[in-house]
């Protein structure tokens, strides 16, 4: 498949390396000159499989006695059991062997009818997989009385392949009959490289994942990047900017290598353009990804829509919608902390309605609009505290706070308890998403919304919209009363299952790679 491929030899040899099992180097591959694995072996009563030396394990005998494919599968049969090393035509365990494979995305399912012509049944009955350093395989079997064990084998000797140790074992313990009907599979998991790993969206994304995918770093698009790309299934995108700049003769250059590789596309559309430069190159870097991606993640339904109307995707591409996860877990030291504390810590004085602009500044960001609305409002109890820049005039007010740069991000957390609700005042065009809407669920904090399709499907009427002038929000925020504020909290608070990066960004992400391949 596109997600898995190997060989399957059918030759006759001295030792377990000749055996009938799947070989991909990095990823199946066969101890040298020990046990057998990715086959049923037989061992003498009373030990265990793994601890039989080569030629004293018995596995199935000799050259198939036919293979071949039929309807998407590949059957291979064998007559007679034999200790591994004997010659072509010798048996020790009448019974035969019937093995079907077939490839289901990246899961290889063996079905396996085992056959003991015998009236004493043979020893202990195992089916052992080796991992690879770096590739975690996920080991099922449906007989209801298999158990798996998993062994660390690291640094045991034995345990090497041609090409490296192998640091990890299943172990799946058949129980002997003289018939048995069963089916395994192996998955390996899919090893991402994000490019932008140790990044906040990065690490609550992949927390949740972690006994799901391999997640490293795609490092940087220099010299050694078909090397490391070689060694992964998936290229996980979130800012191209970020990654490989807005040159697109670069771009370009990035994506040949990606392409030569077969490193699938996974791209989590975050912005329409990126925020710092907007021009026709950055525009054409964009549209150079939208149409190699493999798949889109899109954060609304909303977003995807715009960007379909903005670019042209590749006929491959796969468009997925998963919502963007709620802050809630950076928001714990908010929860410690009072309002009081915050106001004595920052030099805020006290205030009836404190409101908050959070986030960097954006072209789309109206914060002009705050300002003036705040300094149009009648109430005295008022306080903003914004995150500006130079290019916003703000009026001598005592009642506005502006700051310019960086707050370190504890503080920025502890800060969500002294506010009574954020402003998130978006331009209705221009932009996919913005994650300080996640602030506000993950904070449990009210928020006053602009007219913004991406805020009706996001907040679903948790929010209290303003509208999109200066005179919409001064009327607002004079008729500000606590129980609007508090219903709004509340709305807030119920949304954070429904953006909770493990109850349901994992699932839906896992899904989502099930479309990469």
């Amino acid at each position: 498949s596109a997600g898995l491929a190997f060989v399957l030899p059918a030759i006759t040899g001295f030792s377990a390396e000749y055996l009938p099992s799947p070989r991909s180097p990095g990823l199946f591959e066969q101890p040298t000159g020990a046990h057998p694995t990715m086959l049923p072996v037989i061992a003498p009563k009373g030990r265990s499989a793994g601890s039989e030396r080569q030629g004293r394990a018995i596995a199935p005998a000799g050259l198939p006695s036919r293979a071949g494919t039929k309807a998407g599968a590949f059957t291979m049969e064998h007559q007679g059991w034999a200790r591994v090393g004997a010659g072509p035509t010798e048996v020790d365990v009448e019974g035969s062997r019937l093995a079907t494979y077939q490839v289901d995305g990246r899961t290889l399912r063996v079905h396996e009818r085992l056959r003991f012509e015998t009236e004493r049944l043979p020893g202990p009955l195992s089916i052992t997989v080796a991992e690879t350093p770096g590739r975690p395989l996920d080991v099922q079997a449906d007989h209801p009385d298999c158990r798996i064990n998993t062994i660390d084998t690291s640094g045991l000797s034995e345990w090497r392949s041609f090409w490296g140790p192998l640091p990890r074992v299943h172990q799946i313990e058949v129980p002997v009959a003289n018939d048995i009907d069963f089916t395994w599979s192996v998955t390996p998991r899919v090893v991402i490289a994000s490019t932008i790993q140790g990044h906040a969206y990065d690490k609550a994304l992949y927390g949740p994942l972690r006994n799901d995918v391999v997640a490293v770093s795609a490092g940087w698009p220099d010299d050694t990047l078909a090397h490391r790309l070689g060694q992964v299934d998936v290229l996980h995108l979130a800012w191209p900017e970020w990654w490989t700049g807005t040159d697109p003769d670069r771009t370009a250059a990035v994506l040949d290598v990606v392409a030569q590789t077969g490193t699938r596309i996974l791209w989590t559309q975050h912005n329409l353009v990126p925020h710092a430069d907007k021009g026709d190159n950055a525009a054409a870097c964009y549209q150079l990804w939208a149409q190699a991606a493999d798949v889109v993640i899109h954060h609304t339904a909303y977003g995807r829509d715009v960007a379909l109307a903005t670019y042209a995707y590749g006929p491959h591409t796969r468009h997925v919608v998963i919502p963007h996860g709620h802050w809630g877990r950076r928001y714990r030291r908010m929860r410690q902390t009072s309002r009081t504390e915050v106001e004595q810590s920052e030099r805020w004085a006290p205030a009836g309605l404190r409101l908050g602009v959070v986030g960097a500044p954006r072209a789309e960001k109206q914060l002009q609009l705050v300002v003036d609305a705040v300094a149009a409002s009648s109430r005295e109890d008022l306080h903003l505290v914004i995150r500006s820049d130079n290019d916003v005039d703000v009026p001598n007010d005592k009642r506005i706070t502006a700051e310019y740069g960086h707050v370190e991000e504890a503080r920025f957390h502890e800060r969500l308890a002294a506010f009574d609700a954020l402003v998130l005042p978006f331009a209705p065009h221009g932009m996919l998403t913005t994650g300080t809407a996640f602030d506000a669920i993950g904070a449990g904090v009210a928020a006053l919304t602009s007219e913004w399709a991406f805020f009706d499907e996001v907040f679903d009427g948790a929010d209290i919209r303003y509208g999109q002038t200066v005179d919409d929000l001064a009327h607002c925020i004079d008729r500000l009363i606590p129980d609007v504020l508090a219903a709004s909290a509340a709305g807030m608070r119920a949304l954070q299952p429904r953006y909770d990066w493990e109850a349901a960004i994992r699932p839906a992400f896992l899904d989502a790679l099930g479309h990469v391949f």
